[in-house]
């Protein structure tokens, strides 16, 4: 159930009033209500494992540490991820995660899995608790770059990327120099 909220939001993370992703939806996505990218403000990550199949650069020797969040605002027909980002999250789409276990999973692929990088496919609708998660494992000892995985409708977003990076201390997220 999507809320539209009309009101005016202050702070573009506060999922009070989402604001997070370009179409804006203004969903209360802390009482339970679904955005338009199918979320609320829990957390829904469909697969995080070793990713090897990445441009090599990327991938390296030993795969990428690959996040894979469930939802998302684009709904594209054609998205190599639908079965994760275009059904609805009340399905088998993911595991509910909070940001303590989500510190955790970053931190599982560096020191087990042996990740070359975190990779964040598709979380631009978690960002506040991705920036909060990352700034948990950074304290923590990760210490391995984190790829934003995303799509170029999204670089709008960087704002607010910015804005709650810097809200939760800075942590270690690299961006392309094209959206910084």
């Amino acid at each position: 159930m999507m809320n539209h909220n009309t009101k005016p939001c202050r702070d573009p993370a506060d999922m009070k009033c989402c604001r997070l992703c370009p179409r804006e939806c203004g969903a209360d996505r802390t009482k339970g209500r679904y955005g338009v990218c199918r979320a609320d403000a829990q957390v829904v990550v469909a697969r995080a494992a070793l990713h090897a199949w990445e441009e090599p650069v990327i991938s390296g020797r030993n795969g990428s540490g690959a996040v894979f969040f469930s939802g998302c605002s684009l709904g594209c027909v054609y998205c190599q991820n639908y079965a994760i980002s275009g059904t609805d999250l009340s399905s088998t789409a993911g595991k509910s995660v909070s940001v303590q276990k989500l510190a955790e999973i970053f931190l599982r692929l560096q020191d087990l899995k042996k990740a070359n990088n975190i990779n964040l496919v598709t979380a631009a609708h978690f960002i506040p608790q991705v920036a909060e998660a990352l700034e948990i494992a950074r304290k923590r000892g990760l210490h391995i770059p984190v790829i934003y995985n995303s799509l170029p409708f999204l670089i709008p977003l960087q704002t607010t990327l910015h804005r709650s990076i810097q809200r939760y201390r800075r942590s270690r997220l690299f961006l392309h120099p094209s959206i910084t």
